[in-house]
């Protein structure tokens, strides 16, 4: 019957079988007739591809895979060339005791890169002397001391003065080691602070123990004053022996430089002061 009911209309079946009156079709089988074979082909159409991805998805998915890696990629395109190189210098340096540095040498930032500083000017192996460090006068430890300088520039303006002043030296200049000396010379500019800072404490106590004291036999005053004197004088002695040690370095990495030039460095005054 459904092959007929696709062929005839209903009033010719209806003749065709036994001359019945033919009756006008209703409208629902007619347009069952022509509409049902359509929507079966539809149907089928969509069952046949079932796993389609449509081309906006293959698109967005494309998207936040490349947006993913751009995130994990960020820090090395902030990086500079230099930076890329003192990350080779310092890793290298550093390998035999840190190891793990390797699979991060091109994910290591700025401050990564000053706090490896640090792990190479503290390799001492015998006194507390850069010279017994392994990496002394190296490429590593010149990387190393231009971090240190630089993160010190920003608490000490004035150490400007030092790159400004050990530059006028064309020793200097044809050397490759300028924050090593510029760094000798923020050692030695701390330690005559140290002396300073020491000396005037010293002082000012001995005021405030004699001014809360007044009726103190004049003789324990007497000794008092001079026990604080020995001792500025004894912290004073310190200063003659920082200035040939600075005068030292400045032989072994330039070949030596003006007295006049080694006296400027030593009149630079902390800010702070």
């Amino acid at each position: 019957m459904g092959h007929f009911r696709r062929l005839f209309s209903t009033a010719e079946l209806c003749s065709y079988l036994g001359g019945a009156k033919a009756v006008d079709p209703p409208v629902e089988s007619t347009v069952l007739a022509s509409v049902e074979p359509k929507t079966i082909r539809t149907t089928r159409g969509d069952e046949e591809n079932p796993m389609m991805i449509k081309p906006w998805l293959w698109i967005l998915l494309v998207c936040l895979f490349s947006t993913g890696w751009a995130l994990h990629r960020s820090h090395v395109f902030k990086r500079t060339p230099e930076e890329t190189r003192d990350s080779f210098i310092l890793v290298t340096a550093l390998i035999g005791r840190q190891p793990e540095l390797l699979k991060d040498i091109d994910r290591l930032s700025k401050a990564d890169l000053e706090w490896l500083s640090y792990s190479v000017t503290s390799s001492l192996t015998d006194d507390n002397s850069n010279r017994t460090n392994r990496f002394w006068m190296s490429d590593a430890w010149e990387v190393a001391s231009r971090y240190q300088f630089n993160r010190d520039l920003k608490h000490h303006p004035e150490y400007a003065q030092i790159l400004s002043i050990l530059t006028e030296e064309k020793a200097v200049r044809k050397s490759s080691k300028l924050y090593t000396g510029a760094m000798g010379v923020t050692r030695i500019l701390w330690g005559h602070r140290e002396v300073v800072e020491d000396i005037l404490k010293r002082e000012i106590e001995l005021e405030k123990s004699l001014s809360e004291n007044p009726r103190m036999d004049p003789v324990m005053v007497a000794m008092e004053r001079e026990q604080v004197a020995d001792t500025i004088e004894w912290r004073k002695g310190s200063f003659p022996s920082m200035t040939e040690s600075l005068r030292q370095l400045f032989v072994d990495l330039y070949g030596g430089v003006p007295e006049s030039t080694l006296q400027r460095l030593l009149s630079i005054e902390p800010h702070v002061w």
